[in-house]
């Protein structure tokens, strides 16, 4: 009787000490979390939640990433908390790195619904970055430290040793061939807005520019019409 009684109590405990190691989450049904790191010295953070319609209100994210150091301990190098609303929510950041090695993901995800109540996620992810663009002057582990401009095919210069990483360079300006819709027009040109990304994966803000093919005073591109002072002036010359 007594060995029945023992049996009985320690399958309570294993029961009760599962139930603890397994959460219940009120607002959540789903957190998705990816990373990875780029040859170029850029790690890549998808998060994602989804709850329930009427219930989840939103989530605060808090993404750390940690660098496994040459003693064995990771170390933080990056940290960052931001808010989301609604009930599902998608979101990529992109951080700059600065040398290869072991890196840790750390992903907590505080999601909350509309009776108070809070939901605590945490997932951890490593990614290990062997080779990628390294800077001549970083001693074989770092990575160029790469100043991002708007237009996508100038060239990104490292600040540390002045050259442009050999995959990175674009050798086709892109913007030539005028992929994209008209943004601006003037008398002269119209001007497409480039759809493209930039060496570092931001989107690309330089607008192309390409002179107007008149015909009758209007252009066969854009339909941009000459004004009549234009016209006048045209004709006097």
């Amino acid at each position: 009787m007594k060995r029945i009684l023992m049996l009985g109590l320690i399958l309570a405990m294993l029961s009760g000490v599962a139930c603890d190691r397994e959460p219940v989450y009120i607002n959540t049904a789903t957190t998705t979390t990816d990373f990875c790191i780029l040859d170029q010295g850029v790690a890549v953070v998808d998060t994602r939640y989804m709850g329930y319609r009427g219930q989840t209100e939103g989530a605060t994210v808090s993404v750390t990433v940690e660098l496994l150091d040459e003693h064995g301990r990771f170390r933080s190098v990056i940290s960052e908390t931001y808010s989301a609303e609604g009930y599902y929510h998608v979101e990529q950041r992109r951080y700059r790195i600065e040398r290869l090695g072991t890196y840790r993901l750390i992903v907590t995800y505080l999601v909350s619904g509309v009776d108070g109540s809070t939901d605590t996620v945490t997932t951890t992810r490593e990614y290990t970055i062997s080779e990628g663009a390294v800077c001549p002057r970083g001693s074989g582990i770092a990575f160029c430290v790469l100043d991002p401009v708007p237009d996508c095919a100038a060239p990104v210069v490292c600040l540390r040793c002045g050259q442009t990483p050999e995959d990175m360079r674009q050798t086709v300006r892109i913007m030539q061939s005028m992929g994209g819709v008209i943004a601006d027009r003037d008398e002269t040109y119209h001007y497409k807005q480039c759809f493209h990304t930039t060496a570092l994966g931001v989107p690309c803000t330089a607008h192309g520019r390409e002179e107007h093919i008149y015909s009758d005073g209007v252009c066969t591109v854009c339909q941009y019409a000459r004004t009549r002072l234009s016209r006048r002036t045209e004709v006097s010359e």
